[in-house]
């Protein structure tokens, strides 16, 4: 098996490259998993600070003409989505009375 970083200039079938890839790939290794606990402290800091993590509000929401980090109820679409939904809201509800009874 050949081993190729084209970034790094390695080539396993040179000899004289491989003395160092072994500490290439503990580095590289390193900033992948520095960089993805930086990401995920910054998605943990912002919701816990209540702003979306998302920047398309999801469907029956739209952002606030006023303050782009807020999202406000979209009227026609949330009809929609009370339409959708009560069926399962009705099931949900018939359940938990059969229980209490």
């Amino acid at each position: 098996m050949r081993f190729i970083a084209i970034n790094n200039g390695i080539d396993s079938a040179n000899q004289t490259d491989s003395d160092f890839t072994p500490f290439l790939n503990i580095m590289n290794e390193w900033y992948a998993r520095d960089s993805s606990k930086k990401v995920r402290a910054v998605f943990k800091a912002k919701g816990e600070s209540g702003k979306p993590l998302t920047t398309t509000p999801p469907y029956g929401y739209m952002k606030s003409p006023n303050n782009p980090n807020e999202w406000i109820i979209d009227e026609e679409a949330a009809e929609v989505v009370k339409k959708n939904l009560q069926p399962v809201y009705d099931r949900l509800l018939n359940i938990a009375n059969l229980q209490i009874a």
